[in-house]
């Protein structure tokens, strides 16, 4: 053991060194999309909400819990937020963004 480190320069223990720190920070997990995995399908419904502009509070507020909108089939869904925008509880451009958003979380 006293010989392999004997036998490294200084570059290799800066390359170790760096190696060491980059496993430490996590930063393979999130080029292979690990960190992402934890994320739960209702925290990516809220992102793309919000990528749309669109506040997640008026979701809950106008059709109910967001992993029953997640569960729900595609028609019950898009029903859903049809009925919530002929009753006035949500704009034309929200409950699209509800349902293109929906669409791409749960699959």
């Amino acid at each position: 053991m006293r010989s392999l480190m004997g036998a490294l320069r200084p570059g290799h223990w800066i390359a170790i060194g760096l190696v060491v720190a980059l496993l430490a920070g996590g930063l393979p997990s999130r080029w292979f999309g690990l960190v992402s995995s934890k994320v739960t399908e209702v925290e990516r419904l809220r992102a793309c909400m919000e990528r749309h502009s669109v506040e997640f509070a008026s979701l809950i507020e106008s059709i109910g819990d967001p992993q029953t909108v997640l569960n729900a089939s595609h028609a019950n869904r898009e029903h859903a937020v049809r009925v919530a925008e002929r009753e006035g509880r949500l704009k034309r451009r929200e409950g699209q963004a509800i349902v293109d958003c929906a669409r791409t979380v749960a699959g």
